[in-house]
């Protein structure tokens, strides 16, 4: 396996979830701390560094995977293009390809590139992987439909060496999620107060950097898209809106734990759960936690609690959150291996921005399943 501009390495978890053995495991990444992570969770695989200085002595490919840098094609960025010069990397997809011949390659962009220059730039990537010999699949998903409450629609290349069975996509290209989110994903009405259901929670994106309109509250309470650029003021960045809600009588005999160490994180919201938020409170007896300390109140019998709305927060999404909405497991951004083999924290601010670059990883393993029925590796 080759994986080009590799990221953390969502493909390449993709390909390991998806049951494919990896015998030779390359990467090329040159952010610093992307290739941190990726070291740290596949500390197999073989670093290249900068993809333009790739040659072609490393033998037998069979698959190339690559999410191809998407800002020249973007609508959040200048849309320059191939004539930017993040662009043109493509066409380093071209030229080893051209060296390794690869049974597949699985490619990933964002969305507007359909539109860039009225279509022109799409035209030239499939006709030069088309060009290559290879059949081309090509498909526009976007992650809800995979289960996972997030709306991030992108653009994946499945292209096929001429003579080699295609993988059957169909079940793929019309797949619609059939996960009820109310169930599973955060409510979008928690900051109306406690009702029967328990659901109170708003998610949306803080606009502040252009418009200036505030917070912008998602309908669907479908978390947005998750961006790679994590701005100060947080403008384009996913944001929850909380009550900030206290009881106001004590309940004895609760079950489970009720308050989490100040280091834990947060408890996940969900459906079937009760929670109160205390930002700066107190709560009396077990309900106690120190003051400036976020806690939760949680329990299966918490809806008999009354509870006060005192306030409102509006909050970024935690790393780990974000972790969850790309399909990665718990804290894989936390740390990074080093050239020298060293374990470091990777910064909050790092770890926004190379989930944000990655792909959702339960799209791609949906994508490697159907070449594994169709190519047994």
């Amino acid at each position: 396996m080759l994986d080009l501009f590799s990221g953390i390495g969502g493909f390449s978890l993709a390909i390991q979830r998806s049951g494919i053995k990896i015998n030779k495991h390359y990467f090329s990444e040159v952010d610093k701390y992307a290739e941190q992570i990726y070291r740290k969770q596949f500390p197999g695989a073989i670093r290249l560094g900068d993809v333009t200085k790739i040659g072609n002595e490393y033998g037998k490919i069979d698959i190339i995977t690559g999410g191809f840098p998407c800002q020249s094609f973007s609508i959040a960025g200048k849309r320059g293009g191939f004539s930017d010069t993040r662009g043109t990397l493509f066409f380093e997809i071209e030229r080893l390809s051209r060296f390794y011949k690869p049974t597949y390659m699985v490619l990933e962009n964002v969305k507007g590139l359909f539109s860039h220059d009225g279509g022109n730039t799409i035209r030239v990537v499939l006709d030069k992987l088309r060009g290559l010999d290879y059949s081309v699949q090509l498909l526009l998903l976007n992650t809800v439909d995979f289960g996972i409450p997030q709306n991030r629609e992108r653009v994946f290349f499945i292209c096929t060496a001429r003579g080699k069975r295609r993988p059957g996509i169909s079940s793929i290209r019309e797949r619609k999620t059939k996960t009820p989110f109310s169930s599973n994903a955060i409510d979008a009405n928690y900051w109306k107060g406690i009702d029967n259901h328990g659901q109170r929670t708003c998610i949306g994106t803080l606009r502040t950097h252009k418009d200036g309109e505030g917070f912008r509250e998602m309908k669907s309470g479908v978390c947005p898209t998750i961006p790679a650029r994590a701005r100060e003021d947080g403008s384009g960045q996913p944001m929850l809106v909380q009550a900030i809600c206290t009881p106001e009588i004590d309940v004895k005999g609760q079950n489970g734990r009720i308050i989490k160490d100040p280091e834990d994180p947060m408890f996940t919201l969900s459906v079937r759960d009760r929670h109160g938020i205390a930002i700066q409170r107190c709560f009396k007896d077990q309900y106690s936690v120190k003051k400036g300390i976020t806690g939760t109140l949680q329990s299966s019998r918490i809806d008999k609690v009354p509870m006060t709305i005192q306030d409102t927060i509006i909050r970024r999404l935690t790393p780990i959150e974000c972790e969850r909405l790309q399909d990665y497991p718990d804290d894989y951004t936390k740390y990074g291996i080093t050239d020298s083999g060293e374990q470091v924290g990777i910064s909050d601010t790092q770890r926004y921005k190379t989930l944000g670059n990655s792909i959702t990883v339960k799209v791609a393993e949906e994508i490697f399943k159907t070449i594994k029925e169709s190519y047994p590796c």
